[in-house]
């Protein structure tokens, strides 16, 4: 018997998450600090810079 594959996993709740973000403000400016303090933290990182 073939097994039935299930359609969309991962990428129906990637999608969700992008619609929350786009629609909710309160949201959205927790994702954007979120995401404002995670390139900071790489920018500190980067071992090529001069």
């Amino acid at each position: 018997m073939a097994s039935k594959r299930r359609s969309g996993g991962c990428a129906l709740y990637a999608a969700l998450l992008v619609a929350l973000i786009i629609l909710v403000p309160p949201v959205r400016d927790f994702a954007r600090d979120l995401l404002a303090s995670l390139l900071d933290g790489f920018a500190e990182n980067n071992p090529f810079r001069g």
